[in-house]
């Protein structure tokens, strides 16, 4: 860490400046983890060393002729046992044949089952930021200042293991604000202060250059948001949750960007304050305007997920018993999926009773303004009666969708400007005189309300039909329906005109 400030006056008695700097380089040091690759007889189908370590018996989830290529698998009446955990090589996926021969897959380190290769990760955190500070004294009675700072904030993390991806956290600062003090009288000052507030967060994964590695293992529209290969979890056998070192997943849910927060803050107060005798008065004005640009990829990912639990090759259908890396062989994931102003019052009094009390009473009025998506593309609904509420209805095609639209943009948050938003503000501090004016006895009492954000996949512009959502199946039968060979099968459409069936609604 580093940095350092500097100042004095630029004109003797009338302008001053002040900076400062501060850098941060903070490098972790690369650690190494084991992890859990197939071995060199698993991706030969033979899985009889997770028999003999892990006591796991592999069954078959095909009857017999199917499951081959060209024959997809047909479910038998009972699943019989792989002979000594004995995969047919006929049987393997070409997407698991793609990645045992693919040069980003390396081969075992030991001979072990589990823990035979070690990933190593690096992370560090780069940081600098400074402030720049001026203040103007125009006359007896006027002073000006302002103030324009910035920080930027890098945190890279990176894998040895190719296919794990690295990591990028993104942040950018820059805030300034311009304060003016005017004295009319002894007795009578205005302070007025502008300000904005800019902040940038970008979070993501990175393809290492690699490209688009889901297709190139032969996996269907797995880069259609981008390069990279989406998450592969294998878990169930050698990789389940209750042995973190048998970790066999690849890949990311998230290549590219994640998150991508782009939210400004513009503000304005002007405060007067009264003094007179004992009694001074303190009233104001604040105006925040918040604007708010976001973009998330979703709760699945941008690139997404497939989940091999060992469904598909326990002794049953419907529990995992079996293991998740025969499933992978299969190409049987059991699961999948993909995601794509304030305005404020306020007035205080503050009243010197005695020599000895002081007495603060306060009361401060709120607004909260219904967030406005500029486009006007955000929607809500009436659990109730079923309306749909929209900020223009002109544009939300209904189709035929059995509800009816109301423009109305207060309502989509159940939002009325004004009501009981008045927030009291009691203090008083107290010097007895019996106890020599030693002592002092403080007190006070306030009501405040805060406007919660909520998450960003909550919001009401991820609702339809102005947002395109994200998916997740889960098989629940004997057989999947499809293999990842086939890539990821987007959601049944709803109806034609209408964007509503089936879909998550966020009130």
């Amino acid at each position: 860490m580093f940095g350092g400030t500097v100042g004095g006056p630029i004109v003797k008695n009338k302008l001053f400046f002040f900076a400062d700097y501060q850098g941060q380089r903070f490098d972790h040091p690369s650690s190494s983890t084991p992890i859990t690759l197939f071995t060199a007889a698993e991706r030969q189908g033979d899985f009889s060393q997770l028999l003999a370590v892990k006591g796991i018996q592999l069954y078959n989830p095909c009857s017999p002729g199917t499951g081959i290529s060209g024959v997809p698998c047909a479910a038998p009446t009972t699943r019989v046992p792989f002979v000594n955990n004995q995969i047919p090589l006929n049987m393997i996926n070409p997407v698991a044949q793609a990645l045992f021969t693919s040069p980003l897959y390396p081969v075992p380190t030991n001979s072990a089952l589990e823990r035979n290769f070690l990933n190593t990760t690096h992370s560090a955190l780069n940081a600098d930021q400074g402030d720049l500070k001026v203040d103007y004294n125009v006359s007896a009675k006027d002073r000006l200042s302002g103030r324009y700072s910035q920080g930027v904030q890098d945190n890279p993390g990176t894998n040895s293991f190719k296919l794990f991806f690295d990591t990028f956290g993104v942040a950018r600062l820059r805030n300034g604000v311009l304060n003016w003090t005017h004295t009319f009288s002894p007795t009578v000052l205005n302070e007025a202060r502008v300000g904005v507030n800019y902040v940038f967060v970008n979070n993501g994964g990175v393809d290492n250059g690699l490209g688009n590695v889901g297709q190139d293992l032969g996996i269907p529209n797995a880069n259609d948001h981008g390069p990279g290969l989406l998450a592969l979890n294998i878990s169930g056998g050698a990789g389940s949750p209750g042995n973190p070192d048998g970790h066999m997943g690849l890949g990311s849910a998230n290549v590219g960007t994640q998150q991508l927060f782009v939210d400004t803050v513009i503000q304005y107060e002007d405060g007067l304050i009264i003094q007179h005798g004992r009694h001074g008065i303190h009233t104001g004005f604040q105006f925040w305007r918040d604007r708010v640009n976001s973009f998330y990829a979703g709760n699945n990912g941008l690139t997404g997920f497939m989940n091999f639990t060992g469904r598909f090759t326990g002794p049953t259908g419907g529990v995992t018993l079996g293991g998740g890396e025969a499933d992978f062989f299969l190409g049987m994931s059991d699961s999948f999926g993909r995601g794509v102003g304030n305005i404020d019052h306020w007035y205080q009094r503050a009243n010197v009773t005695t020599d000895n009390l002081t007495v603060n009473l306060g009361l401060r009025y709120e607004t909260h303004t219904p967030w406005v998506e500029k486009n006007d593309e955000e929607t809500n609904f009436s659990p109730f009666s079923g309306v749909l509420l929209a900020p223009n209805c002109a544009k939300v095609n209904l189709g035929p969708a059995p509800v009816t639209c109301q423009n109305s943009q207060a309502a989509l948050y159940n939002s009325h400007n004004g009501g009981r938003d008045f927030q009291p503000r009691i203090g008083f501090a107290w010097t007895p005189a019996f106890l020599s004016k030693a002592t002092v006895v403080r007190g006070a009492f306030t009501m405040s309300s805060y406007l919660e954000g909520t998450g960003t996949n909550l919001r009401l512009t991820m609702n339809p039909p102005f947002t395109i959502a994200e998916f997740s199946h889960t098989y629940t039968g004997a057989v999947p329906t499809t293999t990842i060979d086939q890539g990821l099968l987007p959601p049944t459409p709803p109806p034609a005109g209408d964007p509503f069936t089936n879909a998550l609604i966020r009130l």
